[in-house]
């Protein structure tokens, strides 16, 4: 960065701003923890969407455990994957996505590839159940093009995989065209695409249909219950 003459007048246009070239910036990240409600009435909307939960967990940094409440049917865009997320403080935190009550929450968008990515994240709990029992939580991914998931884990590589991920007691489909495949758990591509070190992959008392294969497992190392 390089200064140039003193500016002749408080009008900071393009001939009186006293810098050239591209000053460096930076983005300070918010420390969060809680629990979040995501739904039609609040402030965030979407899981997936802009200004959706998935991406202010991105763009901040975790000092406790996060708990995502689905008040509402959601429409999905799919634009923003949930990432591998930073900590501070003890750290090993979880995030758990699960309905607000008894009633049947439907999450749906129409996307090539997966609707609901975890990308390379760890410790994360997609529950549909309330107060211990039943199937509230419907995801489906709507799109008629071939090659989809509703929920998709991606490894970026070896040491990069999701780690410790459970779904349970939901209802998942893929969409209707060719190689559409529930949950898919892999690399990013799909379908079946091997990826590194997805570790502790759990599927429990789900309701899997309408796919290619209900569920597939392309990690290295891990394991489907």
């Amino acid at each position: 960065m390089q200064l140039i003459d003193d500016p002749t007048s408080v009008n900071l246009t393009a001939v009186n701003f006293p810098l050239i070239g591209t000053p460096n910036s930076y983005r300070i990240a918010s420390a969060i923890s809680g629990t979040f409600l995501v739904g039609s009435s609040e402030t965030f909307k979407s899981l997936t969407g802009n200004a959706s939960i998935f991406e202010h967990i991105n763009n901040n940094i975790l000092s406790g455990d996060v708990n995502i409440v689905v008040k509402s049917n959601l429409t999905e865009t799919g634009l923003h994957p949930l990432n591998a997320f930073g900590e501070i403080g003890v750290g090993n935190y979880k995030i758990t996505i699960r309905p607000v009550s008894d009633t049947l929450r439907t999450i749906t968008g129409s996307y090539v590839g997966g609707l609901i990515r975890m990308n390379g994240t760890d410790r994360v709990t997609i529950d549909g159940s309330f107060n211990g029992s039943g199937q509230y939580l419907r995801i489906e991914n709507s799109t008629a093009t071939s090659n989809n998931a509703a929920i998709q884990t991606i490894s970026a590589g070896q040491n990069a995989g999701a780690n410790n991920i459970t779904i349970r007691n939901a209802i998942i489909l893929a969409g209707t065209g060719g190689n559409a495949i529930p949950i898919h758990i892999g690399a990013e591509t799909i379908p079946y695409s091997a990826g590194a070190s997805n570790n502790k992959i759990s599927i429990v008392n789900n309701r899997i249909m309408r796919g290619s294969v209900g569920v597939y497992s392309g990690s290295v190392v891990g394991f489907v219950s």
